[in-house]
């Protein structure tokens, strides 16, 4: 039993141990003995340092060559440190680096640093683990972990080469050696309760804890066994594999012994964002644990040492976070090569447990090394952050939740609708009112002839995302808000009627009645632009609030009062939200008293997602309405709320965001954020309705994500005992970016000067007696070229960002170029939406855009959010609507909120083909 628990140990280190191989990011501030090290150095290249897997755990052997060798050895710390390592692998194992053919490497480096100086404050003892366990049955090597399944329904069989680095979930496993022919290396799977290995090669060895296993033989695999497989043709290759089958957890970072004294160190980068400090990047995690270490810095000590020693059990799964990093950091890499001439953008996507608000998975881009030298230290900052936590327009997203909200609160508006439209750059009629700038609509006239079937309802507006239909809907809710009587038979009883007499070509119908009358908005807004009465005072605010979890009053709301608001007062600041770490926070808060609170909250905050805030007391007009309807304004939101409040609309209940699953601490027991969320106050056809539109974003042909069908219909294929739904919204925000001042100079001097010209639509750049086309690579080192030499340009044109930013103005024309033709003066819009246009066969600037007159223009970023939802046929059959709130609740209906954001693209298009390209990668509705 001692030998077990000796091999269950060496499992929890060994990930460690083999990690090391690849390198520590852990930074060290102490002095380091660098002769000692080579000297450890020379001994193992030399031979006189071996080690010997064939025990229970690997040991370091000596083989000294001479006598000084040995009296070296005896006299240094080496002896020490040689029999800790023999001894404590536990909590030694990381001091020398071992391969995973279990050949001896180096030293650590840092084995013989000390800290100065000696005496410290308490500081936290506890480790930080994923969710889950790494596998309970599993393979581990250098490079990979195999998890081993005994559930035939849902694993499959995998083959993979040895030496490969490919993570995979089997329960039935051939490796093969590879180089020209294939052949079998070893087969498992289970017999009974025992899994076994098959040695399958004709040439090769297999060998279980040093023995060989003959060609043909079956082994049993028990905890702690070493497996080494190798060939030396068709081409050499090796791999070695210890066998677990107890439960471990993968760890994010953890406290090991150094030198006698507890030192914290991190496997592996989760690339969750970092951070600048002192002129370094700092991981995420590592400022996590900064901010727990200074928290206990203004506690009373006895205080401090009670909570210190505690372990944080996070809801990230190792697994996905992996996987999805590779993946989404991929399609983001391939946007940027073939669009952006191979700069990168800020992106994020977010992974969520709908039903329990446990963020799974959270990656960002860029990474540091995509990032160009050139860009300045700010801007860098801003872009490693974790693009998840912050805020950015949405677009068209919101449009779901402000449709359940305003149907909610006003039931006749849920039978809306309103007849077809021809597109308009600048729509500007909005009932009885005449807007100033306009917005604008996409052509929406259904290709039938029945009148009736070419009006919008809710499904059709949401599919097709209707700027028109959301608009109108919303400006109807400020008169319906001292609507008569809400529950009577009549237009009348709903929509009050405006006293003066409006031109009234009536186009709107609410529950199957024609409105034959200008409706009443003078409770708001007399004069069709500023509000008289304060926003915040309509009612479909509360119903917001609460479908969607985020504020609606920025300040102190002195028209509601929140029902948490002791909880408010320590999770929200007016920056940042802090819910997702509410478990560990109320951990810490153990013992503080109410004026160091806000301490707590200025630690965390640098971890926490912006809060998001709709501020409609800042809402003083019509403009600023329709802003924020169309995901502008103070519509700006984060991909964890976004993801939050889908979830919500799905499930019906109040889903709460986290990071952190429970809290482990000695004796008490866990503290685990184990919620039970309360119903949301959303009437079921409002939910059905809504969710019936969400849907056809996807299954119907005019919808804006229609190119993900043929992904629902893989996965539909993938689970044929279940029911498989996607419910989503796209959204094209507008973004302002800052750009490098004289931008536009430069851009006048390139057309003025005739470096720029435009042929039979395409644009071409005349450098050195060449005319390179665009886009390519020629022309992208052409105008790099003729930006640094010709001095007729600005100065700061010689700095590679300004030829990225002309890059990206020479994109938007030609992919619009169609639009931005006029055959002469007299035919020019009063208004061109970009720096360069066609008149006649002329290419010109235009002086007016924005790119002109600041550092800031407008861009485009593309938005999606999409539920994915498995629930069990026999819970719901083949009944044709969205699942209700009961068979949500069902435990083996499943849903998976993603939200992605992309600070580049002219439409959503492009998000919604980065997603078609991760749903072939990964198996999201398996987590």
């Amino acid at each position: 039993m001692v030998e077990r628990l000796l091999l269950i140990s060496l499992l929890l280190i060994l990930p460690l141990l083999l990690l090391f191989c690849s390198g520590n990011k852990t930074e060290y501030t102490y002095y380091s003995p660098q002769a000692y090290v080579n000297n450890v150095n020379k001994l193992i290249k030399r031979g006189s340092l071996k080690a010997n897997c064939m025990a229970q755990h690997p040991e370091i052997e000596t083989h000294f060559q001479n006598e000084s060798e040995q009296e070296w050895y005896e006299e240094s710390y080496l002896r020490a440190d040689i029999e800790r390592f023999n001894r404590s692998p536990e909590n030694y194992g990381w001091t020398f680096y071992l391969d995973a053919n279990c050949e001896l490497q180096k030293i650590h480096p840092s084995i013989r640093n000390f800290k100065l100086p000696f005496a410290g404050n308490t500081g936290w003892k506890g480790d930080i683990f994923y969710d889950g366990n790494s596998a309970k049955i599993a393979l581990h090597s250098a490079q990979r972990i195999i998890a081993l399944s005994k559930v035939s329904d849902s694993i499959i069989h995998k083959e993979s080469r040895v030496g490969s680095s490919q993570n995979l979930n089997a329960n039935s496993l051939l490796l093969t050696f590879s180089g020209g022919r294939m052949q079998p290396a070893a087969r498992f799977y289970y017999v009974g309760d025992k899994f076994v290995i098959n040695n399958r090669p004709n040439s090769g060895i297999v060998r279980l804890m040093g023995n060989k296993i003959p060609s043909g033989r079956h082994a049993w695999l028990e905890t702690g066994d070493w497996l080494y497989l190798e060939s030396p043709k068709p081409k050499p290759v090796n791999e070695t594999f210890i066998f677990s089958a107890g439960e471990t957890r993968p760890i994010v970072t953890a406290i090991r012994q150094q030198n006698d004294k507890a030192r914290r160190f991190y496997p592996e980068d989760a690339m969750l964002g970092w951070y600048g400090t002192g002129g370094k990047l700092v991981s995420f995690f590592q400022v996590l644990v900064q901010r727990i270490n200074r928290i206990f810095d203004y506690l009373p000590e006895a205080k401090a040492k009670w909570l210190s020693d505690f372990d944080i059990q996070l809801t990230l799964r190792q697994d996905l976070q992996k996987q999805l990093n590779t993946a989404f950091h991929k399609q983001c890499n391939r946007i940027s090569k073939n669009v952006k001439s191979g700069r990168p953008f800020p992106a994020g996507i977010t992974v969520m447990d709908g039903k329990s608000g446990n963020i799974l998975a959270m990656s960002t881009y860029p990474w540091p090394e995509d990032i160009p030298e050139d860009i300045e230290a700010r801007q860098r900052r801003k872009w490693l952050r974790n693009q998840n936590l912050v805020r950015h327009p949405i677009g068209s997203i919101s449009k779901p939740f402000f449709y359940a909200a305003i149907m909610e609160t006003y039931p006749p508006l849920l039978k809306l609708q309103i007849a077809g439209y021809h597109a308009n750059s600048k729509h500007k009629q909005l009932l009885q009112c005449t807007l100033g700038a306009g917005y604008e609509t996409h052509s929406m006239l259904p290709p039938v002839k029945n009148q009736k079937r070419r009006r919008l309802d809710i499904v059709t507006a949401l599919a097709r995302s209707s700027n028109k239909y959301t608009i109108e809907l919303a400006t109807l809710a400020l008169a319906a808000d001292r609507a008569r009587n809400l529950s009577g038979s009549k237009i009348q009883d709903w929509i009050p009627k405006a006293a003066k007499k409006y031109k009234w070509p009536s186009k709107i119908w609410i529950r199957g009645q024609k409105l034959p009358y200008a409706p009443d908005l003078t409770a708001y807004m007399p004069n069709c632009n500023s509000f008289t009465t304060p926003f915040e005072q309509i009612k479909f605010r509360e119903s917001l609030g609460k479908l969607t979890g985020v504020s609606t009053y920025l300040g102190e709301d002195v028209f509601q009062q929140s029902d948490n608001s002791n909880l408010d007062d320590i999770l929200h600041t007016r920056q940042y939200d802090m819910r997702l770490w509410s478990p560990l926070i109320s951990h810490l808060t153990q013992g503080i008293d109410n004026k160091n609170r806000w301490k707590v909250r200025s630690d965390f905050k640098g971890v926490s997602p912006e809060r998001v805030n709709l501020a409609f007391n800042q809402i003083t007009g019509i403009r600023d309405y329709i802003t924020l309807l169309l995901g502008g304004g103070t519509g700006v939101w984060t991909n964890i709320q976004i993801a939050e409040a889908m979830s919500r609309l799905v499930t019906g209940r109040q889903v709460n965001a986290t990071l952190v699953s429970d809290i482990e601490q000695g004796t008490t027991g866990t503290l685990g954020n184990h919620q039970q969320f309360a119903l949301l106050d959303l009437k079921a056809e409002v939910r059905e309705q809504v969710l019936r539109g969400t849907e056809q974003v996807v299954k119907s042909g005019a919808g804006t994500a229609r190119r993900l069908r043929g992904s629902l219909k893989t996965l539909e294929k993938r689970y044929p005992k279940d029911r498989v739904f996607l419910f989503s919204k796209t959204g094209s925000a507008t973004l302002e970016l800052y750009v490098p001042r004289a931008s536009g100079k430069a851009l006048e001097i390139l057309v003025t000067k005739s470096f720029l010209v435009v042929k039979n639509n395409e644009l071409f750049l005349r450098v050195d007696g060449q005319e390179l086309r665009y886009p390519s690579k020629a022309f992208n080192k052409g105008l790099l070229k003729l930006l640094r030499d010709n001095r007729a340009f600005p100065q700061t044109a010689k700095r590679r960002n300004m030829a990225a930013t002309l890059r990206e103005v020479f994109y938007r024309f030609i992919n619009n170029i169609n639009n931005l033709y006029w055959a002469d003066r007299t035919s020019l819009p009063e208004e061109i939406d970009s720096p360069l246009y066609l008149l006649g066969d002329k290419l010109r600037v235009n002086k007016s855009n924005q790119l002109f007159k600041s550092n800031k223009v407008k861009s485009k970023g593309a938005n999606y959010v999409f539920s994915l939802v498995k629930v069990p046929k026999k819970v719901m059959g083949d009944a044709k609507r969205p699942p209700t709130v009961k068979e949500i609740e069902h435990p083996e209906t499943k849903v998976i909120t993603i939200a992605l954001h992309l600070e580049m693209g002219e439409t959503s298009r492009r998000a919604v083909m980065v997603v078609k390209e991760l749903l072939k990668e990964i198996h999201f509705l398996d987590y």
